[in-house]
């Protein structure tokens, strides 16, 4: 959340504070992103599983 209140400060509008903030906010968009397609994932292999098995 504090790369988020990052953006609204006015110090944000220093190259080297925007890019900071950008590259958080990106990293964790692709994680959380990375967390549902892990969890999607699971969830197939275990109705897979129990298909199956």
């Amino acid at each position: 959340m504090w790369v988020l209140s990052d953006f609204l400060q006015l110090k944000s509008l220093r190259v080297r504070v925007y890019d900071r903030a950008n590259r958080i906010f990106f990293a964790g968009v692709v994680f959380t992103g990375a967390g549902v397609l892990a969890t999607i994932f699971a969830d197939f292999v275990n109705l897979v599983a129990k298909t199956v098995g």
